[in-house]
């Protein structure tokens, strides 16, 4: 297997990782097996995951990498054109960014698939915290960071909140990311059934709302004591 060529390699992973996508959002990162994957995918051989990605992880984070960057160009634009209207920018502005490319991140089919992915990620052991929050975790390493939109919108995002301690800033920013495909599947899954919801489009300012207020909200005592007792273990060791 090791001298056999690639040709439409990029195509054909194109496919699989599509095919990946709705699967796992349908059944749970652990509740389709890859074989099943391959077939689905239309592929002649039963392990061409494993000939193009390795093993689930690698197919995981494919999905993952050719998403986010999707979600990153397009977070670019927004915040490009968000700075160059001159306008006084909130703190909301910014949360709009994170959240919009992932609203209108859909498949052919006009559903939310990568949103329900990424719950599925969210609910499972191995695969919770992986690209966790967006970019939140890189964020927080700056001296290797990248140099992207995202990195600079929680850049400003943190601008706008300097007396909250970075830690808890990560903390709820984190939450924000996790809360959006949540409220996506969510709305999605009610348009099936007799519970009718407000359109997506106001439940999601009404949680971007509801967040900033999060974001500015004070420390709760256990957070400080928590923090305290950090701090104080730091030194310490």
């Amino acid at each position: 297997m090791g001298n056999l060529s690639k040709p439409n390699s990029s195509a054909t992973e194109d496919i699989i990782i599509a095919t990946a996508e709705q699967m796992f959002a349908e059944n749970g990162i652990h509740g389709v097996a890859l074989r099943a994957i391959s077939q689905a995918s239309g592929q002649g051989n039963s392990v061409a995951v494993q000939y193009h990605f390795k093993n689930r992880k690698g197919l995981v984070s494919a999905i993952l990498k050719q998403r986010i960057q999707r979600i990153e160009l397009r977070r670019r634009e927004l915040l490009d054109a968000l700075l160059e209207s001159h306008l006084e920018l909130r703190l909301e502005d910014y949360l709009e960014i994170i959240q919009q490319p992932l609203v209108e991140l859909m498949d052919e089919n006009k559903r939310h698939t990568f949103a329900r992915f990424l719950l599925a990620c969210y609910a499972s052991a191995d695969y919770w915290d992986i690209n966790t929050g967006f970019g939140v975790r890189a964020w927080q390493n700056k001296s290797q960071r990248e140099t992207n939109a995202t990195m600079e919108i929680l850049d400003l995002i943190a601008g706008c909140l300097p007396n909250l301690p970075e830690q808890v800033l990560v903390w709820r920013i984190m939450e924000y990311v996790r809360a959006i495909p949540s409220t996506i599947v969510a709305w999605e899954n009610a348009q099936n059934s007799e519970l009718k919801l407000a359109p997506l489009e106001v439940l999601l300012n009404d949680q971007l709302t509801m967040m900033a207020a999060a974001l500015q909200a004070p420390l709760s005592f256990t957070s400080r004591e928590f923090l305290k007792q950090s701090a104080v273990a730091s030194k310490s060791t």
